[in-house]
């Protein structure tokens, strides 16, 4: 059996099953990864005392444990998200705020940029608006590369069109903006040291990506902000100007800034359902040595 038909069996088992067991089931695996999956752990741990330098230990250690059970319950959601048709999903999806916001945007006719941060449930977003605005989506290829066809397709059945991280994907996604779609970023990772600067995240300094403030800047796009946060087995979705203001006639490196601090108060609102386990701050300035060893 080839890896990616494994995966997709997995994933199947998991959107078979009722909505209920299958959140436990997620929950389990979360569960015993935190006993287990000790560099994940340590990833999370780290990332959350860097962050929350002020948070009591006791109160860390909780936020790291209960992370790890929201990533548990993840995979439960990407199955469902996945793989079930968009009317049953859609009926996951209890309240979608600021869609006012997102189509006064739209109605601008210069393209919006909705920037995400890999927070809840994001592969929700689409299927949350899917039918209302015409979509597209930038994303960087996974390390389990038998995910790739199986993320691809499911954007694209939910109505959007998708493009990887990539210097043609680039040029794609200002295409798709200057023609006047709603087209996704994740902006919370890290980008190679000539695609970023340093400004802070959660006040510690963090390689940030460049790209949404070029995309904003070549296209004038609209800017908006966007989450889905996981509630009991169902999702609500946010979409909202931001905490601070991002637009084209800002320089980048205040863009970034801007940028950041509004990702920071989406997770704020639910930090223990955001992915913790990434190492976000790998790359230090000045030659410092990263923060994981």
């Amino acid at each position: 059996m080839s890896k990616q038909k494994a995966v997709t069996r997995v994933l199947r088992v998991f959107a078979a099953l009722p909505r209920p067991i299958s959140r436990t089931a997620g929950r389990i695996l979360g569960w015993l990864a935190w006993h287990f999956a000790k560099k994940a752990r340590h990833f999370t741990e780290t990332n959350i005392t860097h962050c929350f330098p002020k948070m009591p230990a006791d109160q860390r250690k909780v936020l790291a444990r209960r992370a790890f059970l929201q990533t548990g319950e993840l995979i439960s959601d990407l199955a469902v998200t996945w793989l079930w048709p968009k009317e049953k999903l859609r009926s996951l999806i209890t309240q979608v705020d600021g869609l006012d916001a997102l189509r006064s945007a739209f109605e601008q006719n210069r393209g919006v940029l909705v920037l995400t941060p890999h927070l809840g449930n994001w592969e929700i977003l689409f299927p949350a608006i899917a039918g209302q605005f015409p979509l597209a989506a930038m994303y960087r290829p996974p390390r389990q590369s038998a995910l790739e066809p199986i993320i691809v397709s499911a954007r694209q059945r939910n109505g959007g069109e998708v493009f990887p991280a990539t210097a043609s994907g680039v040029r794609y996604t200002i295409r798709a903006l200057k023609s006047g779609k709603v087209t996704f970023v994740l902006p919370d990772q890290e980008p190679e040291d000539s695609a970023g600067i340093f400004v802070p995240f959660f006040g510690q300094p963090a390689l940030t990506m460049t790209l949404p403030a070029r995309l904003c800047q070549k296209t004038q796009c609209a800017v908006l902000f966007a989450a889905a946060y996981r509630r009991h087995g169902r999702f609500y979705v946010e979409f909202c100007h931001g905490a601070f203001p991002c637009d084209h006639t800002m320089p980048t490196d205040v863009f970034c800034r801007n940028m950041n601090r509004s990702l920071e108060a989406l997770i704020l609102k639910s930090p223990e359902q955001y992915q913790w386990s990434y190492k976000r701050f790998y790359t230090q300035p000045n030659g410092r040595p990263q923060i994981y060893i």
